[in-house]
Protein backbone atom coordinates (compact mmCIF):
# COMPACT_ATOMS: atom_id res chain seq x y z
CA UNK A 1 0.00 0.00 0.00
CA UNK A 2 2.51 2.52 0.88
CA UNK A 3 4.14 1.71 -2.61
CA UNK A 4 1.48 2.23 -4.25
CA UNK A 5 0.69 5.52 -2.35
CA UNK A 6 4.40 7.04 -3.18
CA UNK A 7 4.42 5.71 -6.96
CA UNK A 8 1.02 8.02 -6.99
CA UNK A 9 2.56 10.65 -5.83
CA UNK A 10 5.90 10.29 -7.92
CA UNK A 11 3.62 10.32 -11.22
CA UNK A 12 1.37 13.18 -10.08
CA UNK A 13 4.41 15.35 -9.26
CA UNK A 14 5.85 14.06 -12.89
CA UNK A 15 2.98 15.05 -14.61
CA UNK A 16 2.69 18.93 -13.18
CA UNK A 17 5.94 19.46 -13.95
CA UNK A 18 4.89 18.06 -17.59
CA UNK A 19 1.93 20.02 -17.70
CA UNK A 20 2.92 23.22 -16.10
CA UNK A 21 5.53 24.66 -18.69
CA UNK A 22 3.14 23.92 -21.87
CA UNK A 23 0.51 25.68 -19.68
CA UNK A 24 2.07 28.51 -19.12
CA UNK A 25 3.29 28.73 -22.76
CA UNK A 26 -0.27 28.72 -23.84
CA UNK A 27 -0.86 31.82 -21.13
CA UNK A 28 1.92 33.79 -22.29
CA UNK A 29 1.94 33.03 -26.38
CA UNK A 30 -0.98 35.35 -26.70
CA UNK A 31 0.42 38.06 -24.71
CA UNK A 32 3.13 38.31 -27.22
CA UNK A 33 1.60 37.55 -30.47
CA UNK A 34 -0.99 40.15 -30.23
CA UNK A 35 1.82 42.90 -30.50
CA UNK A 36 3.09 41.37 -33.97
CA UNK A 37 -0.21 40.00 -35.58
CA UNK A 38 -0.51 41.87 -39.01
CA UNK A 39 -4.07 42.00 -38.79
CA UNK A 40 -3.96 43.81 -35.85
CA UNK A 41 -1.81 47.20 -37.49
CA UNK A 42 -3.76 50.28 -38.23
CA UNK A 43 -3.39 50.82 -41.91
CA UNK A 44 -1.61 54.46 -42.51
CA UNK A 45 -1.49 56.18 -45.84
CA UNK A 46 -0.14 59.38 -46.80
CA UNK A 47 -0.76 60.39 -50.55
CA UNK A 48 2.04 62.25 -52.85
CA UNK A 49 0.73 63.26 -56.15
CA UNK A 50 4.45 64.43 -56.73
CA UNK A 51 5.44 68.13 -57.62
CA UNK A 52 4.10 71.14 -59.65
CA UNK A 53 4.64 70.67 -63.58
CA UNK A 54 4.86 73.11 -66.47
CA UNK A 55 4.15 70.90 -69.43
CA UNK A 56 3.18 71.31 -72.86
CA UNK A 57 -0.33 71.27 -75.25
CA UNK A 58 -0.66 67.61 -76.97
CA UNK A 59 2.23 66.57 -75.16
CA UNK A 60 2.51 63.36 -72.66
CA UNK A 61 2.73 63.76 -69.44
CA UNK A 62 3.27 61.22 -66.14
CA UNK A 63 1.88 61.59 -62.77
CA UNK A 64 3.72 59.69 -60.47
CA UNK A 65 2.39 58.65 -56.67
CA UNK A 66 5.24 56.53 -55.85
CA UNK A 67 6.62 59.13 -53.64
CA UNK A 68 2.93 57.98 -51.16
CA UNK A 69 3.49 56.39 -47.89
CA UNK A 70 1.47 53.33 -47.35
CA UNK A 71 1.95 51.08 -44.30
CA UNK A 72 1.80 48.23 -44.49
CA UNK A 73 3.46 48.13 -47.79
CA UNK A 74 1.37 44.72 -49.11
CA UNK A 75 -2.04 46.83 -48.36
CA UNK A 76 -3.85 47.07 -51.36
CA UNK A 77 -4.87 50.43 -52.37
CA UNK A 78 -6.59 52.13 -55.02
CA UNK A 79 -5.27 55.18 -57.07
CA UNK A 80 -7.59 57.43 -58.49
CA UNK A 81 -6.66 60.65 -60.45
CA UNK A 82 -9.03 63.79 -61.64
CA UNK A 83 -6.44 65.87 -64.09
CA UNK A 84 -8.60 69.04 -63.90
CA UNK A 85 -10.05 69.01 -67.64
CA UNK A 86 -12.81 66.26 -67.09
CA UNK A 87 -10.60 63.15 -67.55
CA UNK A 88 -10.10 60.97 -64.70
CA UNK A 89 -7.22 57.99 -64.68
CA UNK A 90 -6.55 54.82 -62.02
CA UNK A 91 -3.04 53.62 -61.29
CA UNK A 92 -0.12 54.64 -59.46
CA UNK A 93 1.62 56.37 -62.57
CA UNK A 94 0.10 57.08 -65.59
CA UNK A 95 0.23 59.34 -68.29
CA UNK A 96 -1.87 61.81 -69.20
CA UNK A 97 -1.91 64.42 -72.56
CA UNK A 98 -3.42 67.96 -71.92
CA UNK A 99 -4.96 69.47 -75.10
CA UNK A 100 -5.79 72.96 -74.05
CA UNK A 101 -3.55 75.95 -71.90
CA UNK A 102 -4.93 76.63 -68.88
CA UNK A 103 -4.07 76.61 -65.35
CA UNK A 104 -5.08 72.93 -63.74
CA UNK A 105 -5.42 71.32 -60.52
CA UNK A 106 -4.55 67.47 -59.95
CA UNK A 107 -6.10 65.67 -57.48
CA UNK A 108 -4.75 62.58 -56.11
CA UNK A 109 -7.37 59.90 -54.08
CA UNK A 110 -5.36 56.92 -52.20
CA UNK A 111 -8.60 54.81 -51.17
CA UNK A 112 -7.61 51.53 -48.75
CA UNK A 113 -11.04 49.97 -47.78
CA UNK A 114 -12.46 52.93 -45.26
CA UNK A 115 -9.30 54.61 -45.18
CA UNK A 116 -8.51 57.45 -47.72
CA UNK A 117 -5.55 60.50 -48.32
CA UNK A 118 -5.30 62.80 -50.92
CA UNK A 119 -2.96 65.44 -52.55
CA UNK A 120 -3.16 68.02 -55.16
CA UNK A 121 -0.91 69.85 -57.55
CA UNK A 122 -0.71 72.55 -59.83
CA UNK A 123 0.25 72.04 -63.85
CA UNK A 124 0.42 74.85 -66.17
CA UNK A 125 -0.09 73.87 -69.36
CA UNK A 126 0.94 75.98 -72.03
CA UNK A 127 1.24 75.91 -75.99
CA UNK A 128 4.94 78.00 -75.66
CA UNK A 129 6.95 78.10 -72.99
CA UNK A 130 9.00 81.41 -72.79
CA UNK A 131 12.02 82.61 -70.04
CA UNK A 132 12.17 85.69 -68.98
CA UNK A 133 15.86 86.97 -67.25
CA UNK A 134 14.91 90.11 -65.38
CA UNK A 135 15.59 92.18 -62.62
CA UNK A 136 11.91 93.02 -61.88
CA UNK A 137 10.22 91.16 -59.01
CA UNK A 138 6.67 89.08 -59.26
CA UNK A 139 5.00 92.22 -58.06
CA UNK A 140 6.62 94.58 -60.76
CA UNK A 141 2.93 96.02 -62.26
CA UNK A 142 5.17 95.57 -66.10
CA UNK A 143 5.94 92.16 -65.57
CA UNK A 144 2.67 91.34 -64.13
CA UNK A 145 1.00 92.62 -67.32
CA UNK A 146 3.24 90.62 -69.81
CA UNK A 147 2.47 87.79 -67.78
CA UNK A 148 -1.40 87.48 -68.10
CA UNK A 149 -0.97 88.91 -71.61
CA UNK A 150 0.94 86.01 -72.67
CA UNK A 151 -0.93 83.58 -70.53
CA UNK A 152 -4.02 84.66 -72.56
CA UNK A 153 -2.06 84.03 -75.78
CA UNK A 154 -1.34 80.24 -74.07
CA UNK A 155 2.32 81.14 -73.41
CA UNK A 156 3.81 80.70 -70.02
CA UNK A 157 6.95 83.56 -69.10
CA UNK A 158 8.74 82.01 -66.30
CA UNK A 159 10.71 84.48 -64.44
CA UNK A 160 14.56 84.01 -63.66
CA UNK A 161 15.24 86.87 -61.41
CA UNK A 162 17.79 88.98 -59.70
CA UNK A 163 17.37 89.30 -56.12
CA UNK A 164 16.19 93.07 -54.93
CA UNK A 165 19.53 94.61 -53.55
CA UNK A 166 21.95 92.68 -55.21
CA UNK A 167 24.78 93.90 -56.42
CA UNK A 168 25.65 93.32 -60.06
CA UNK A 169 28.73 90.85 -59.36
CA UNK A 170 27.05 89.13 -56.76
CA UNK A 171 23.68 89.03 -58.69
CA UNK A 172 25.52 87.82 -61.88
CA UNK A 173 26.94 84.66 -60.21
CA UNK A 174 23.40 83.70 -58.45
CA UNK A 175 21.97 84.64 -61.94
CA UNK A 176 23.84 81.87 -63.52
CA UNK A 177 22.99 79.34 -60.90
CA UNK A 178 19.28 79.40 -61.58
CA UNK A 179 19.67 79.09 -64.68
CA UNK A 180 21.72 75.68 -63.73
CA UNK A 181 18.41 75.20 -62.10
CA UNK A 182 16.03 75.88 -64.37
CA UNK A 183 17.62 73.84 -67.23
CA UNK A 184 14.59 71.61 -67.57
CA UNK A 185 12.55 75.06 -68.11
CA UNK A 186 15.65 76.27 -70.77
CA UNK A 187 15.25 72.98 -72.69
CA UNK A 188 11.59 73.29 -73.45
CA UNK A 189 11.84 76.31 -74.20
CA UNK A 190 12.73 78.20 -77.80
CA UNK A 191 12.48 81.84 -76.90
CA UNK A 192 14.55 83.38 -73.80
CA UNK A 193 14.35 87.00 -73.18
CA UNK A 194 16.77 88.93 -71.17
CA UNK A 195 14.99 92.15 -69.32
CA UNK A 196 18.13 93.48 -67.30
CA UNK A 197 20.20 96.31 -67.15
CA UNK A 198 23.35 96.39 -68.44
CA UNK A 199 22.94 93.50 -70.29
CA UNK A 200 23.52 90.96 -67.32
CA UNK A 201 20.91 88.38 -68.79
CA UNK A 202 23.09 88.09 -71.86
CA UNK A 203 26.55 87.63 -69.94
CA UNK A 204 24.86 85.08 -67.21
CA UNK A 205 23.71 82.99 -70.65
CA UNK A 206 27.40 82.89 -71.34
CA UNK A 207 28.57 81.98 -68.08
CA UNK A 208 25.78 79.30 -67.91
CA UNK A 209 27.01 77.94 -71.28
CA UNK A 210 30.60 77.84 -70.47
CA UNK A 211 29.91 76.55 -67.00
CA UNK A 212 27.20 73.76 -67.87
CA UNK A 213 28.45 70.47 -69.05
CA UNK A 214 25.20 69.46 -70.74
CA UNK A 215 24.96 72.70 -72.51
CA UNK A 216 24.90 70.87 -75.58
CA UNK A 217 21.67 69.21 -74.48
CA UNK A 218 20.03 72.87 -74.08
CA UNK A 219 20.07 72.93 -78.21
CA UNK A 220 20.72 76.36 -78.18
CA UNK A 221 21.52 76.48 -81.73
CA UNK A 222 17.47 76.16 -82.02
CA UNK A 223 16.97 78.71 -80.01
CA UNK A 224 16.04 82.62 -79.98
CA UNK A 225 17.55 84.76 -77.56
CA UNK A 226 16.12 88.57 -77.31
CA UNK A 227 17.90 91.13 -74.98
CA UNK A 228 15.74 93.72 -74.09
CA UNK A 229 17.60 97.26 -73.80
CA UNK A 230 17.29 101.12 -73.86
CA UNK A 231 21.48 101.10 -74.51
CA UNK A 232 22.96 102.43 -77.82
CA UNK A 233 22.79 99.45 -79.83
CA UNK A 234 26.19 99.83 -81.91
CA UNK A 235 28.21 99.19 -78.24
CA UNK A 236 24.93 96.60 -76.97
CA UNK A 237 25.94 94.44 -79.75
CA UNK A 238 29.53 93.79 -78.45
CA UNK A 239 28.20 92.30 -74.90
CA UNK A 240 25.30 90.40 -76.79
CA UNK A 241 28.11 89.20 -79.38
CA UNK A 242 30.47 87.91 -77.15
CA UNK A 243 27.24 85.78 -76.11
CA UNK A 244 26.06 84.40 -79.69
CA UNK A 245 30.39 83.29 -80.28
CA UNK A 246 29.58 81.15 -77.19
CA UNK A 247 26.23 79.36 -77.40
CA UNK A 248 25.58 80.19 -81.29
CA UNK A 249 21.80 80.82 -80.67
CA UNK A 250 19.65 80.51 -84.03
CA UNK A 251 18.74 84.08 -83.67
CA UNK A 252 20.34 86.64 -81.26
CA UNK A 253 18.29 90.43 -81.58
CA UNK A 254 18.28 93.29 -79.88
CA UNK A 255 15.20 95.60 -79.31
CA UNK A 256 13.49 97.69 -77.22
CA UNK A 257 10.58 97.32 -74.33
CA UNK A 258 7.61 98.15 -76.75
CA UNK A 259 8.71 94.85 -78.46
CA UNK A 260 7.14 92.40 -76.31
CA UNK A 261 3.91 92.36 -76.92
CA UNK A 262 4.80 91.71 -80.19
CA UNK A 263 6.80 88.70 -79.64
CA UNK A 264 4.46 87.05 -77.34
CA UNK A 265 1.63 87.33 -80.07
CA UNK A 266 4.20 86.01 -82.55
CA UNK A 267 4.65 82.92 -80.53
CA UNK A 268 7.01 81.59 -83.90
CA UNK A 269 10.30 82.71 -83.72
CA UNK A 270 10.85 82.72 -87.44
CA UNK A 271 8.32 85.34 -87.54
CA UNK A 272 9.60 87.71 -84.75
CA UNK A 273 11.88 89.89 -87.23
CA UNK A 274 9.03 90.32 -90.27
CA UNK A 275 6.88 91.06 -86.92
CA UNK A 276 9.31 93.71 -85.46
CA UNK A 277 9.97 95.32 -88.60
CA UNK A 278 6.50 95.53 -89.98
CA UNK A 279 5.59 97.13 -86.64
CA UNK A 280 8.31 99.42 -87.26
CA UNK A 281 9.65 98.91 -83.84
CA UNK A 282 13.86 99.31 -83.81
CA UNK A 283 16.19 96.05 -83.53
CA UNK A 284 19.37 94.82 -84.39
CA UNK A 285 20.60 91.42 -85.03
CA UNK A 286 24.08 89.64 -83.71
CA UNK A 287 25.31 86.80 -85.67
CA UNK A 288 28.38 85.98 -87.80
CA UNK A 289 27.24 88.93 -90.28
CA UNK A 290 27.73 91.13 -86.96
CA UNK A 291 31.33 90.01 -85.92
CA UNK A 292 34.29 92.30 -86.14
CA UNK A 293 36.73 91.57 -88.22
CA UNK A 294 39.57 90.36 -85.92
CA UNK A 295 40.56 87.31 -87.87
CA UNK A 296 44.14 88.50 -87.46
CA UNK A 297 45.75 89.88 -85.01
CA UNK A 298 47.08 93.39 -85.97
CA UNK A 299 48.98 96.25 -83.56
CA UNK A 300 45.31 98.33 -84.18
CA UNK A 301 43.02 95.44 -82.52
CA UNK A 302 44.74 93.09 -80.37
CA UNK A 303 43.30 94.56 -77.31
CA UNK A 304 39.62 93.46 -78.76
CA UNK A 305 41.07 90.53 -79.84
CA UNK A 306 42.39 89.25 -76.81
CA UNK A 307 39.42 90.49 -75.11
CA UNK A 308 37.07 88.21 -77.56
CA UNK A 309 39.35 85.13 -77.00
CA UNK A 310 38.97 85.57 -73.29
CA UNK A 311 35.63 85.76 -73.13
CA UNK A 312 34.95 83.03 -75.82
CA UNK A 313 37.49 80.45 -73.37
CA UNK A 314 35.90 80.88 -70.71
CA UNK A 315 37.15 84.10 -68.50
CA UNK A 316 34.62 86.40 -66.81
CA UNK A 317 34.05 89.41 -68.54
CA UNK A 318 33.35 91.47 -65.09
CA UNK A 319 37.20 90.14 -64.49
CA UNK A 320 37.98 91.90 -67.53
CA UNK A 321 35.99 94.57 -67.32
CA UNK A 322 37.47 95.62 -63.78
CA UNK A 323 40.78 95.15 -64.72
CA UNK A 324 40.04 97.58 -67.91
CA UNK A 325 38.67 100.07 -65.87
CA UNK A 326 41.82 100.37 -63.31
CA UNK A 327 44.00 102.43 -65.77
CA UNK A 328 40.59 105.07 -65.97
CA UNK A 329 40.06 105.00 -62.10
CA UNK A 330 44.12 105.68 -61.72
CA UNK A 331 43.61 108.30 -64.31
CA UNK A 332 40.75 109.91 -62.10
CA UNK A 333 42.59 109.98 -59.08
CA UNK A 334 45.64 111.54 -60.57
CA UNK A 335 43.42 114.27 -62.09
CA UNK A 336 41.72 115.00 -58.86
CA UNK A 337 45.55 115.25 -57.55
CA UNK A 338 47.46 117.51 -60.06
CA UNK A 339 44.33 119.64 -61.25
CA UNK A 340 42.05 119.68 -57.97
CA UNK A 341 44.41 118.86 -55.53
CA UNK A 342 42.70 116.19 -53.40
CA UNK A 343 45.75 114.25 -52.06
CA UNK A 344 44.27 111.14 -50.32
CA UNK A 345 45.54 108.03 -49.47
CA UNK A 346 48.22 108.05 -52.77
CA UNK A 347 46.73 106.71 -55.97
CA UNK A 348 46.34 102.53 -55.20
CA UNK A 349 44.15 102.61 -52.39
CA UNK A 350 41.31 104.87 -54.03
CA UNK A 351 41.46 103.11 -56.93
CA UNK A 352 41.50 99.42 -55.19
CA UNK A 353 38.56 100.98 -52.63
CA UNK A 354 36.75 102.28 -55.88
CA UNK A 355 36.87 99.03 -57.12
CA UNK A 356 35.68 97.05 -53.89
CA UNK A 357 33.04 99.45 -53.47
CA UNK A 358 32.01 98.01 -57.41
CA UNK A 359 32.73 93.86 -55.79
CA UNK A 360 30.77 95.04 -52.27
CA UNK A 361 27.66 97.20 -53.77
CA UNK A 362 28.49 101.04 -52.38
CA UNK A 363 26.15 100.13 -48.79
CA UNK A 364 27.93 97.68 -47.89
CA UNK A 365 31.01 98.51 -48.96
CA UNK A 366 30.70 101.87 -47.14
CA UNK A 367 29.43 99.94 -44.04
CA UNK A 368 32.48 98.16 -43.59
CA UNK A 369 34.81 100.61 -44.60
CA UNK A 370 33.42 103.00 -42.06
CA UNK A 371 33.36 100.43 -39.58
CA UNK A 372 36.51 99.40 -39.96
CA UNK A 373 38.20 103.00 -39.71
CA UNK A 374 36.08 103.40 -36.35
CA UNK A 375 37.23 100.31 -34.85
CA UNK A 376 40.94 100.97 -35.56
CA UNK A 377 40.95 104.56 -34.10
CA UNK A 378 38.86 102.72 -31.05
CA UNK A 379 41.71 100.09 -30.68
CA UNK A 380 44.73 102.40 -31.16
CA UNK A 381 43.11 104.59 -28.91
CA UNK A 382 42.98 102.32 -26.21
CA UNK A 383 46.43 100.68 -27.09
CA UNK A 384 48.10 103.83 -26.53
CA UNK A 385 48.57 103.36 -22.88
CA UNK A 386 50.52 100.15 -23.06
CA UNK A 387 53.72 100.49 -24.22
CA UNK A 388 54.59 97.98 -27.07
CA UNK A 389 56.43 97.67 -30.12
CA UNK A 390 54.94 98.98 -33.59
CA UNK A 391 54.14 95.88 -35.49
CA UNK A 392 52.81 93.83 -32.79
CA UNK A 393 50.74 96.77 -31.95
CA UNK A 394 49.27 96.84 -35.73
CA UNK A 395 49.03 93.39 -35.34
CA UNK A 396 46.55 93.47 -32.58
CA UNK A 397 44.82 96.26 -34.50
CA UNK A 398 44.25 94.44 -37.70
CA UNK A 399 43.17 91.27 -35.49
CA UNK A 400 40.56 92.86 -33.39
CA UNK A 401 39.35 95.05 -36.69
CA UNK A 402 39.11 91.11 -38.47
CA UNK A 403 36.68 90.30 -35.02
CA UNK A 404 34.07 93.75 -35.94
CA UNK A 405 33.82 92.81 -39.26
CA UNK A 406 33.10 88.57 -38.61
CA UNK A 407 30.50 90.39 -36.18
CA UNK A 408 29.27 92.23 -38.92
CA UNK A 409 28.53 89.00 -41.16
CA UNK A 410 27.53 86.75 -38.10
CA UNK A 411 24.48 90.09 -37.57
CA UNK A 412 23.64 89.70 -41.52
CA UNK A 413 23.56 86.17 -41.26
CA UNK A 414 21.26 86.49 -38.42
CA UNK A 415 18.83 88.79 -40.33
CA UNK A 416 19.61 86.64 -43.72
CA UNK A 417 21.03 90.31 -45.29
CA UNK A 418 21.71 88.08 -48.68
CA UNK A 419 24.12 91.21 -49.90
CA UNK A 420 26.18 91.32 -46.89
CA UNK A 421 26.64 87.61 -46.52
CA UNK A 422 27.69 87.17 -50.13
CA UNK A 423 30.16 90.01 -49.75
CA UNK A 424 33.44 88.46 -51.37
CA UNK A 425 36.64 87.92 -48.81
CA UNK A 426 38.71 90.10 -51.32
CA UNK A 427 37.31 93.33 -51.24
CA UNK A 428 37.21 93.24 -46.90
CA UNK A 429 40.86 92.15 -46.95
CA UNK A 430 41.60 95.08 -48.93
CA UNK A 431 39.88 97.10 -46.97
CA UNK A 432 41.07 95.82 -43.73
CA UNK A 433 44.72 97.52 -44.86
CA UNK A 434 43.42 100.41 -44.85
CA UNK A 435 43.06 100.21 -40.93
CA UNK A 436 47.19 100.21 -41.32
CA UNK A 437 47.24 103.17 -43.10
CA UNK A 438 45.00 105.19 -41.19
CA UNK A 439 46.87 104.24 -38.27
CA UNK A 440 50.07 105.07 -39.46
CA UNK A 441 48.78 108.77 -40.81
CA UNK A 442 47.37 109.42 -37.05
CA UNK A 443 50.31 108.76 -35.75
CA UNK A 444 52.48 110.74 -38.03
CA UNK A 445 50.83 113.76 -38.60
CA UNK A 446 47.70 113.98 -36.22
CA UNK A 447 44.28 112.78 -35.97
CA UNK A 448 43.16 115.45 -38.05
CA UNK A 449 44.90 115.27 -40.82
CA UNK A 450 44.27 111.22 -41.11
CA UNK A 451 40.66 112.36 -41.04
CA UNK A 452 40.44 114.74 -43.97
CA UNK A 453 42.73 112.26 -45.71
CA UNK A 454 40.06 109.49 -45.32
CA UNK A 455 37.29 111.89 -46.02
CA UNK A 456 39.18 112.80 -50.00
CA UNK A 457 40.01 109.08 -50.03
CA UNK A 458 36.29 108.23 -49.81
CA UNK A 459 35.17 111.31 -51.50
CA UNK A 460 37.14 109.77 -54.86
CA UNK A 461 36.44 106.52 -54.39
CA UNK A 462 32.49 106.98 -54.58
CA UNK A 463 32.86 109.02 -57.82
CA UNK A 464 34.96 106.25 -58.95
CA UNK A 465 32.46 103.87 -58.43
CA UNK A 466 30.02 105.71 -59.75
CA UNK A 467 31.92 106.35 -63.00
CA UNK A 468 32.49 102.79 -63.08
CA UNK A 469 29.22 101.73 -63.10
CA UNK A 470 28.31 103.91 -65.57
CA UNK A 471 26.82 101.33 -68.34
CA UNK A 472 27.73 103.65 -71.40
CA UNK A 473 30.82 103.92 -70.27
CA UNK A 474 31.38 99.88 -69.31
CA UNK A 475 29.66 98.88 -72.68
CA UNK A 476 31.85 101.20 -74.25
CA UNK A 477 35.06 99.89 -72.23
CA UNK A 478 34.52 96.18 -73.14
CA UNK A 479 33.49 96.77 -76.79
CA UNK A 480 36.54 98.72 -77.45
CA UNK A 481 39.07 98.19 -75.29
CA UNK A 482 42.30 100.01 -77.43
CA UNK A 483 40.45 103.28 -75.77
CA UNK A 484 42.59 102.29 -72.25
CA UNK A 485 45.38 103.65 -73.95
CA UNK A 486 43.94 107.19 -74.03
CA UNK A 487 44.58 106.96 -70.45
CA UNK A 488 48.47 107.42 -71.40
CA UNK A 489 48.44 110.07 -73.28
CA UNK A 490 46.04 112.01 -70.14
CA UNK A 491 48.89 111.09 -68.20
CA UNK A 492 51.49 112.56 -69.93
CA UNK A 493 49.91 115.81 -69.88
CA UNK A 494 48.94 115.71 -66.24
CA UNK A 495 52.95 114.63 -65.50
CA UNK A 496 53.56 118.01 -67.61
CA UNK A 497 51.07 120.04 -65.57
CA UNK A 498 53.30 123.01 -63.82
CA UNK A 499 49.98 125.52 -62.75
CA UNK A 500 48.67 125.97 -59.85
CA UNK A 501 45.82 123.08 -58.28
CA UNK A 502 42.30 124.50 -57.94
CA UNK A 503 42.58 123.88 -54.12
CA UNK A 504 45.48 126.16 -54.37
CA UNK A 505 43.85 129.05 -55.56
CA UNK A 506 41.51 128.66 -53.04
CA UNK A 507 44.87 128.51 -50.58
CA UNK A 508 46.50 131.52 -51.69
CA UNK A 509 43.45 133.66 -52.80
CA UNK A 510 44.66 136.78 -50.81
CA UNK A 511 48.24 136.34 -52.26
CA UNK A 512 46.67 136.04 -55.65
CA UNK A 513 44.77 138.82 -55.55
CA UNK A 514 47.77 141.35 -54.26
CA UNK A 515 49.77 140.59 -57.01
CA UNK A 516 46.85 141.05 -59.41
CA UNK A 517 46.43 144.82 -57.73
CA UNK A 518 50.24 145.28 -57.88
CA UNK A 519 49.92 144.36 -61.84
Amino acid sequence: MTKIFFLSIFFTIAIILLITPSALAQETAPADQTEVLPAQITPQIKANAGEDQNVATQKKVLFDASGSQISPEDLKAEYLWDFGDGDIGRGIDIIHIYNAPGNYRVKLKIVAGEIESEDEIFVTVYNDLMIMITDKPNEDPELKYFSQYAAQKGTLIIPIQYEPGETEYTGLEKLTRKLVDASDDLKKSNLIIAWTPSLAGFEALAKFGQQTENAEDLNFTKKTIIAITDKNFGLASRVAQSTFDILKPEIALLTRKEALTPIIETRLPQDIIPKLRAEGIEFKTVGVHSQRTIDKLTPWNFASYAVNFMINKGVPANTILLILMLPIVATIIAFARQILGIKAFGIYIPSVVALSFVATGLKYGLAIFILILVFGTLVRLFLQKVKMLHLPRMAIVLTLVSIAILGMLAEGAYHARTGLITVSIFPMLIMIILAEQFVNVQVEKGAATAIKLTLETLILSVVCYFIVTWQTLRTLVIAYPELIFITIILNFALGRWTGLRVSEYFRFRKVIRAIAKKE
